[in-house]
């Protein structure tokens, strides 16, 4: 009996790994922002793209993990300069509804592109 409730548990957790974060998708922003930043495409492997108003190519290419069930970090690179690093939260605040924090400051709010 303990080996059959070990191996439900274990699977449980094996499909909840598995299950796509809710950031993850295509984000838009429905206005200007301080960063100038007018996507960001959330993959579901820990990689990220934003884009900014400058270029159709992205400005910042992330790395990302999930620090809660909504919430996820993410390290970033500019293109241009890959010495130049800097740090985003996406804080998923709805269905179709995100926002982007930079050091504890608001940037902008998102709205999911869809599939």
């Amino acid at each position: 009996m303990l080996k059959a409730g070990t191996a439900a548990i274990l699977s449980l957790l094996i499909l909840t790994g598995c299950t796509p974060h809710p950031g993850a998708g295509v984000w838009i922003v429905p206005g200007a922002n301080a960063d100038d930043i007018t996507k960001v495409e959330v993959y579901f492997d820990p990689k990220v793209k934003i884009y900014s108003s400058a270029s159709k190519e992205p400005a910042l290419q992330c790395g990302w993990w999930a620090i809660n069930k909504q919430d996820l970090e993410m390290e970033c690179v500019y293109l241009d300069n890959i010495d130049i690093k800097v740090k985003y939260r996406l804080n998923v605040t709805g269905t179709d509804a995100a926002e982007l924090i930079r050091e504890q400051i608001l940037i902008t709010r998102y709205i999911s592109q869809g599939d």
